[in-house]
């Protein structure tokens, strides 16, 4: 389908789809919403059977929306221009009916809304920012928009809500099938993470390894890497050692973590966490690395 991107700085560009699926291990909930465009997503590129099974198209580019635990794919073209709009808070996908906007809604567990102007069907990727929600009284609430068909409410990981959850000011995304809770809610809802984040900034591919100090057990870590970067490592240590530890990504960092520290951020045990970030070819000004973490 040919059309054209928005994009903000949150979204990322890449080359294929395997490195695409390579973020899957960077972003979690708190990336939810964004997006990557990857340039070329055919199904035997760069050999067969490394693309996207769904893209036959020789060449053709791709765009897909992070759930907080999965893609899901937007729309495809042999000719998707991008446009960089730093303007937009949303990605928006400029097609009949996609949006991303603002609605005040009615009702408990059977929401109903109405956009104007109007939107005459759902479009898998659709963002919306529900206003003046009545806490659901079950697990399974429905919304309906401009008259359309009531759709399940469910978690970002497409799982059942838990009651109260749904409440306030809430965001949502349209997966084809449901609208996933991303934002906004009840304190406790198990599909909100309440996060926090560190920046690193790196002045050239000159300088590439910065540190910071932390405090207490992180319960989730994702990152977040611009442009001219393809990757990072890690090396870490408890502020009472002086000996680093290398680490080659997250996950390792989680399960050092995870093994090694205790306590909150007010009282648990010290620690330093280096990040070593790699540039692209041809890559040399200025990035930036974000480590997002919830703290205990």
């Amino acid at each position: 389908m040919p059309g054209v991107v928005f994009r903000n700085y949150k979204d990322r560009v890449v080359e294929s789809i395997s490195e695409c699926n390579a973020i899957t291990e960077l972003w979690n909930i708190t990336n939810a919403g964004q997006g990557v465009i990857v340039k070329n997503a055919y199904k035997d590129f760069p050999s067969v059977g490394l693309g996207d099974a769904t893209v036959t198209t020789p060449g053709s580019s791709a765009y897909y929306k992070w759930l907080g635990d999965s893609f899901i794919k937007i729309s495809e073209s042999e000719s998707l221009d991008v446009v960089f709009d730093t303007s937009a808070f949303e990605t928006i996908i400029h097609t009949q009916n996609s949006s991303s906007t603002t609605v005040s809604v009615a009702g408990i567990d059977a929401y109903t809304g109405n956009l104007n102007p109007a939107i005459t069907a759902y479009v898998k990727g659709q963002t919306f920012t529900l206003t003046d929600v009545v806490a659901n009284a079950s697990t399974n609430p429905t919304l309906s928009l401009n008259g359309l068909a009531a759709k399940n409410i469910v978690n970002y990981k497409n799982a059942a809500l838990s009651v109260g959850d749904f409440v306030g000011t809430v965001v949502v995304i349209y997966d084809g099938d449901a609208f996933r809770m991303i934002g906004g809610g009840s304190s406790n809802a198990a599909s909100v993470a309440i996060a926090k984040y560190s920046l690193f900034h790196f002045n050239s591919n000159l300088f590439t390894e910065q540190f910071s100090s932390f405090r207490g057990l992180i319960t989730i870590v994702s990152s977040y890497l611009t442009d001219q970067l393809s990757s990072v490592s890690f090396e870490v240590r408890l502020d009472t050692v002086s000996v680093w530890t290398a680490l080659a990504n997250l996950v390792a960092l989680q399960t050092w973590i995870n093994t090694n520290i205790t306590g909150s951020e007010s009282s648990g045990t010290v620690y330093w966490v280096k990040v070593l970030a790699t540039y692209k070819v041809g890559g040399l000004g200025d990035a930036e690395v974000r480590l997002t973490y919830m703290p205990s």
